[in-house]
């Protein structure tokens, strides 16, 4: 059935938030159990269970949220009544084989004008309402059969204080293709709009999996937390695993790319210490940091120097851990002429979820540090850093890894 199926309810947030080179003292503590917390539960809207026309659904977690459908005609005007139906994609009925999928189970239609027998989505085009009866941060959807010239498909995404709603483009992918769009945890959402473009017998589409979370009260969790500083791990030679602060293994690897944006499949990973910088890598100095991870120099087998054209550095729990921060350095921003690294992420792979959740870097410059937050994410197996690069000045180095495991 459902790539994510069955209830989700599990305890996560990730807002992502930056703050200059402060040395964290309290990384490596003990949480004790008994107080209440504000955390979030994050839910999701899978349709499955639920038939016929709604005008409600239940979320995968038990909330009742509003939907509608509203069907456009073959002069392209909305027709003013509630046809928002649930399809069975892998009982495909109607002229639908277009939705038909393998492991999709129910989605959201807007169902056929002047077609009442069985569910069949509108062919001119439809627009699907999805309200929340209180503020959630949306974090993605998925959409289905957009077709090659439906090339005016949006979603519209209504935020609490917000006079204009953002706007989300839906690419066409054909018939039978699915494609997950990715919100970037919008806070303070109250609804959001799924207009579809149509154009006779092929028009419309469908979507699945409105994953959404809302904020809690939780008790503390008893946990044990832990940093990974690199201080105890030498600058000589290639490292394959570190020693948390804590004692705690973690695998790691760096992989450096070519001037042709190639991966080298070798591990590159490398200590370096900020506050005595060697190779060319001045930018990647500091006063405060001490060492910090890196992918070296392809072709330089000296001293510790980070890869010019980009890398990827991965981190490995050997168990599955709550994720706390991370502190990034030397994402160059262009200021100084050199060219902006715009394209670098952090990617958390979390036990059961099919796609990583991700996480802008933002450029702030040479030997400019920064911490990204987050916000506690649950049964975390692997972050991987993927740094842009673009000559002399590209790639940049991670540190003090804050994450938690039960006591």
């Amino acid at each position: 059935m459902k790539g994510l199926s069955g209830k989700l309810l599990t305890l996560c947030a990730a807002s992502l938030l930056l703050s200059g080179c402060e040395k964290e003292e309290d990384m490596l503590a003990t949480s004790k159990s008994g107080n209440q917390v504000m955390s979030e539960e994050c839910d999701m809207i899978s349709f499955e269970g639920q038939s016929g026309y709604r005008n409600t659904v239940e979320s995968d977690g038990g909330r009742t949220i509003h939907v509608a459908g509203i069907a456009r005609n073959e002069n392209d005007e909305p027709v003013d009544q509630n046809r928002a139906m649930i399809f069975d994609s892998e009982n495909w009925s109607g002229d639908d084989d277009d939705l038909a999928t393998s492991d999709w189970g129910n989605v959201l239609i807007t169902q056929q004008l002047g077609y009442e027998s069985a569910p069949n989505d509108n062919q001119w085009g439809s627009e699907l309402r999805i309200g929340f009866l209180e503020p959630v941060k949306l974090r993605s959807m998925r959409v289905l059969d957009i077709d090659e010239n439906e090339h005016d498909s949006w979603a519209f995404v209504y935020v609490e204080g917000e006079d204009e709603p953002r706007k989300f483009y839906l690419e066409p992918h054909g018939d039978n293709v699915g494609f997950t769009v990715n919100f970037g945890d919008i806070e303070n959402v109250l609804k959001l709009v799924v207009w579809f473009d149509g154009d006779g017998a092929f028009g419309s589409g469908a979507i699945d999996n409105i994953m959404f979370c809302v904020p809690v009260m939780v008790p503390e969790p008893d946990i044990e937390c832990d940093l990974i500083t690199f201080e105890g791990s030498s600058p000589d030679g290639y490292v394959d695993h570190v020693f948390s602060d804590g004692g705690r293994r973690v695998n790691i690897a760096g992989i450096s790319r070519n001037a042709n944006d190639e991966a080298v499949n070798q591990n590159r990973a490398r200590i370096f210490d900020s506050g005595n910088w060697t190779g060319d890598d001045d930018d990647l100095a500091t006063s405060s940091w001490g060492h910090v991870l890196i992918s070296q120099q392809l072709g330089d087998e000296g001293d510790p120097n980070d890869n010019e054209w980009g890398s990827e550095l991965r981190v490995s729990f050997l168990e599955p851990v709550m994720l706390r921060s991370m502190r990034v350095l030397d994402i160059d921003d262009g200021s100084d002429g050199h060219p902006s690294e715009h394209d670098s992420w952090a990617f958390v792979y979390v036990q059961g979820e099919d796609e990583p959740r991700k996480f802008y870097l933002e450029p702030h410059g040479d030997n400019v540090g920064f911490t990204v937050e987050f916000g506690n994410i649950e049964n975390v197996l692997k972050l991987v850093v993927w740094f842009d690069g673009d000559g002399p000045h590209g790639s940049g180095a991670i540190d003090n890894i804050s994450f938690c495991v039960p006591r």
